[in-house]
């Protein structure tokens, strides 16, 4: 319902309006029979019900489908066709609207195969020899600080193409049942146990807190001393 009240759309109206004579419809069923009537009339006219609701909900959702349809090839960009499939995600395992999904689906799952691939190469290549690395160092980013943003951005990345994987495919069950979508959320999985950063902060607050404790600094680290007056100023 959500989804089909979104827009405003003719055929949208249209869809709820079949959605609310099938509930009206077993609403005034069980009103009348109630829901323990075992009598021949009971049973007739709760039949009739279910059948009446089944067809409105079914032409309700070949409405969607067909709205589907139309936004997707009014879809000038990925990621416009990218924003049908997430408005209408709820909707996906409906046949009719499955089957209108159908058209664009392996389209878009092979442009996150690409995205992913890219994200891939990228953490294959290392860092320190890489573009992040020589724009931190002109944005005076210490070594490690550019290191865990560039892994936080390749993250984010790899989290936005799984949610458009997911808009697609209609959600994580349905990635895990998808060959190409299963593969590409495990490939991703490893990327983001690889860009686990936590690891490279631990080891160097580790060796901080050890040169501090001897009374040491490394090579390229300076120590800078405060002290304060009694007013709170610096000095």
């Amino acid at each position: 319902r959500a989804v089909l009240e979104q827009g405003g759309a003719a055929d949208g109206s249209l869809a709820l309006a079949e959605l609310d004579g099938a509930f009206a419809r077993v609403r005034d069923a069980l009103r009348e029979s109630g829901c323990c009537d075992a009598s021949f009339e009971g049973e007739a006219r709760w039949a009739a019900a279910t059948a009446d609701y089944s067809k409105r909900v079914q032409r309700a959702e070949t409405m969607a489908a067909t709205r589907m349809a139309a936004d997707l090839d009014r879809a000038s960009s990925a990621d416009e066709v990218f924003g049908v499939f997430s408005a209408f995600r709820p909707l996906l395992d409906r046949a009719p609207v499955r089957r209108a999904a159908q058209r664009r689906q392996a389209e878009l799952v092979d442009a996150v195969g690409r995205a992913v691939g890219e994200l891939k190469d990228a953490c294959t290549k290392r860092y320190e020899g890489g573009r992040a690395a020589s724009l931190a160092r002109h944005r005076d980013l210490p070594p490690l600080g550019g290191k865990v943003a560039w892994a936080r951005q390749v993250e984010r990345r790899l989290e936005t193409q799984m949610e458009r994987l997911q808009a697609v495919l209609g959600g994580g069950d349905a990635v895990d049942r998808h060959p190409r979508g299963r593969a590409l959320k495990t490939t991703s999985d490893e990327l983001l146990r690889h860009l686990d950063a936590r690891p490279l902060y631990d080891a160097w607050l580790a060796r901080w807190k050890k040169n501090c404790a001897a009374g040491e600094t490394s090579s390229d680290t300076l120590l800078l001393r405060v002290r304060f007056r009694k007013d709170g100023a610096a000095r």
